[in-house]
């Protein structure tokens, strides 16, 4: 969902708890046009693509098929594929 300058993304499953599986990101003064948030599925990545009135930011994040399944907390709990999203360089131009 957007609001002004915010997009907030929350991850779901149908099979197990995710942990971590929301962030709410703000481009300060840069409002998100309408229908500005694009997700693509790509076979190693998810890019999740934000379109302000004035910037586009591209996000890439790990595919749910190759995160963290190994690192899984119970039978039925395991990491979103936002968990390390602190870690992108978001003034990267790459992004």
């Amino acid at each position: 969902t957007t609001s002004g300058d915010t997009v907030e993304l929350v991850e779901e499953s149908l099979d197990v708890n995710l942990l971590n599986n929301s962030v709410r990101l703000r481009i300060q003064g840069c409002p998100f046009l309408p229908g500005g948030v694009h997700i693509c599925e790509v076979q190693s990545h998810l890019v999740v693509m934000l379109i302000t009135r004035q910037t586009v930011h591209r996000l890439l994040l790990p595919h749910p098929a190759r995160v963290y399944r190994s690192e899984l907390i119970t039978e039925s709990q395991m990491q979103s594929v936002f968990t390390d999203i602190g870690k992108i360089n978001f003034r990267d131009p790459s992004n």
